[in-house]
């Protein structure tokens, strides 16, 4: 038996869908479908940055809520090394399968070094969205 193998164009909206499987006298059998997103949708505004954040501390971005992707469909999320992923709630390390209605954020811990950003880039199918944590300045006190 196979399993199925989706591929994405880096360059539109557009996923690639193969499944192969052979029968009892190994016949080798092929499916295929190419689909596309209507759109994963997302409102960016809500992920937003933090700005004079303390040393050393997570930040959370702001949650968004997947739409547009059709139903039955996922698509893989991920986030660089900087940060982590949360999908409903729960800590799915740099990388998840996502769909209609899931809840996302990331965390990014602050840099030790004032006036430093530490940014991660959370990533869904070709869209991506950048949140930046920025220490806060050095004081003279």
């Amino acid at each position: 038996m196979g399993s199925p193998n989706t591929e994405f164009d880096a360059n539109s909206d557009t996923y690639y869908w193969r499944l192969q499987a052979r029968d009892r006298d190994e016949n080798l059998s092929t499916r295929s479908n190419i689909g596309s997103f209507e759109a994963v949708e997302f409102d960016g505004r809500n992920f937003n940055e933090k700005t004079n954040a303390n040393l050393r501390t997570y930040y959370d971005s702001k949650e968004i809520t997947l739409e547009g992707i059709k139903p039955g469909l996922t698509v893989r999320a991920s986030v660089d090394e900087d940060g982590t992923l949360y999908k409903n709630g729960t800590d799915k390390g740099t990388g998840s399968r996502v769909q209609n209605g899931d809840d996302l954020y990331i965390t990014v811990r602050s840099s030790n070094t004032y006036d430093r950003t530490v940014s991660s880039t959370l990533t869904i199918a070709n869209r991506e969205l950048e949140f930046n944590v920025t220490t806060k300045e050095e004081s003279d006190d």
